[in-house]
Parts: structure tokens; sequence; C-alpha cells
């Protein structure tokens, strides 16, 4: 009879602590990341790194595919409708993103980077400052090989001219750190207030990673041979700005452009006459007119990359793609 009466005492004070425990359980309060979505991954792992492990990240772009021509899925629009923060390029490269927002919660805040940034145009001049920021006085609308010329190329152009910028504005990493950067953290700061020493503390390590980055490559870049490059399409303007290279020409100012039979005799010369050692490349567009350049010209083919990818061998974080980006241009200008 004791025996039966102690073992119901214990199942009594069993239930009663597991009560009190599942009580704790539930009063306790669990921080969920922030819910971030991008357009292209370059955006996303740098975010990443300034919101640490309080901010969740993806991006709707797949490896290999272009911003330009991509339409996103219904599984990714249902991403962004449950996201807290939706981060865009802008400037005509991601503007299938503006259909995205209006799945967007009430709750959900939008940041178009290139709204914060002074845009460079398609066909902007050699002559930059390399300062933080680019004076507009060193800009001047020309024909990028030459202005006087009557060609085909110049047809193809004439219709894009006076509103085209370029939106390819991340590849200059100082101002990734000194513009890009401050404005997500401000943002992040907004949404979550009680982060910001955390946050703070990011934005300065990450910002002294790019530092490193970008004296880096200028000390590579100002010792190579050539200046003068030709690249498949116009992404590469900012990066040359800032390290005093020189953009020749491009195959197609637009993506989607198809470039007349005349244009691209006038570029073989072009090559010949400037002794360009490389024609540049992107896996996002097809190669075979720059394939079949490179061929009559008797130039190499190289692959540049703007956007990278978390499962790119030596091209899966910002600073990575960046480091991979400069080796091809030391052997495209060596």
């Amino acid at each position: 009879m004791k025996t039966k009466v102690a073992l119901s005492l214990l199942s009594l004070l069993i239930i009663s602590m597991v009560g009190c425990s599942n009580e704790e359980v539930l009063d306790i309060t669990i921080e969920e990341p922030i819910n971030i979505v991008t357009t292209i991954f370059p955006l996303a792992d740098l975010i990443g790194q300034l919101g640490g492990d309080q901010v969740e990240v993806s991006y709707l772009l797949p490896t290999g595919s272009s911003p330009h021509t991509f339409e996103p899925t219904t599984d990714q629009a249902r991403s962004v409708a449950n996201a807290r923060l939706f981060i865009y390029v802008g400037a005509g490269l991601d503007d299938w993103a503006v259909k995205l927002i209006e799945t967007g919660s009430e709750n959900l805040t939008v940041l178009e980077l290139a709204s914060y940034i002074q845009l460079m145009g398609i066909d902007d001049c050699d002559d930059h400052d390399h300062e933080d920021e680019i004076d507009p006085a060193y800009y001047c609308e020309h024909d990028s090989v030459n202005p006087e010329a009557n060609n085909d190329h110049e047809d193809d152009c004439d219709h894009h001219h006076e509103s085209a910028t370029d939106p390819h504005f991340w590849l200059d990493p100082v101002l990734v750190s000194s513009q890009l950067l401050p404005k997500v953290y401000d943002q992040l700061c907004l949404i979550a207030p009680e982060k910001q020493p955390l946050f703070y503390e990011n934005l300065i390590a990450v910002q002294a990673e790019l530092t490193v980055l970008n004296q880096e490559i200028e000390a590579q870049l100002a010792a190579t041979g050539r200046k003068d490059f030709i690249a498949f399409h116009s992404a590469w303007q900012y990066f040359a700005v800032r390290y005093g290279l020189n953009e020749l020409a491009v195959v197609a100012s637009f993506p989607g452009q198809e470039p007349s039979a005349g244009w691209i005799a006038e570029l073989i010369e072009i090559i010949s006459e400037n002794d360009v050692g490389a024609i540049l490349v992107e896996p996002q567009f097809s190669q075979n007119l720059a394939s079949a350049i490179s061929a009559e010209a008797k130039i190499k083919m190289l692959t540049v990359d703007p956007l990278g990818g978390e499962n790119l061998p030596g091209r899966g974080t910002y600073q990575d793609l960046m480091r991979y980006n400069l080796k091809v241009f030391q052997e495209a200008l060596e």
C-alpha cells in the first residue's frame, strides 16, 4: 500500500515538473533572422557578410543566367512575398524584380540600390577621376571607338544613347564599400535597431576587407603592360574607371543587340590597330560570336564573370569573384 502511494506521488511530481518545463519553453522568445531576398549573388553575399547570423539571405537569379533576360518563377515570387527586405539593383538590370514587389506584404521594405548611385552612361568617356564619388563633369557622351565615324555600330546604338545607363556598379569595390553597404546597413538598423552594434561591427570588418581588395587590384593592374580591353558587353566601365583601364569597344552595347557585319569588321580592325590581347566574354551570354571574332583576330578569348555563384569554385564570395576577375584582366592585359 505504501509502495502504491509512493509511486502515485512520484507520478504527480513528474507530471508537475514536465508541466513547468513546458511553460518555461513556451515563455522563451525565439528571434528569427531577418528574411532578405535579393536578385543577384554578389549582393546576397555582401548582405550576408553584413548581417551575419541575424539575416537569412537568398537570391533569385540562378548561376549562369543573365539578369537582363531572366523571368522569375512562381516559387520565387512566393519567396519575395514572405520576405522582410527585398534588395535589387535597378537601372534596367533586373527590372523584372519590380513585378515581384507587388506580391510582398505590407511589411516588406524595398531597396533599389541604383537610386543611390550616380550612374554612368553606356558610352561615357575614359577621362574619370578616381574618388569615391564619380564627378559628372568628367563624363562625356560619345561613341566608344570613334565619335566621328559613320558606321553601322553607331546606327545600332542611337536609339539607346540618350537614356542608357550602366547598372554594373557592384564591380567597383570602393563604391560598394562607401555607398552600397552603408545603405543596406541603414535598412537593417531600421528593421532591427537592437542589433545595430553587431551590424556596425560587421560593416567595419567588411569595409576593411574591401579596402585590402581594392589596394590589391589597384597595385596589380597598375603593373600590366596594356590598359585597353574589349569586352562582349558594357559591364566593366565602373571597374575600368576605378583602375585606370580603357574599354576600347564592346561587341554588343546592349543585351540582345545583334551587331552588324560592318561593326564586326570594324571591331577586328580596332583589335589589330590597338594590339588588343584578348576579348573578354561572360558565362551568362552565348560565346559563339566572340569566339568567331577571337579566331578572326587571332587573339585569346577569356571569361570574366560579373555575377559568380556560391557553388562556383573561386567565385563563391564577392571578394573571391573580384579576385578571379583580377586574374583574368591581368592575363588579358599582359
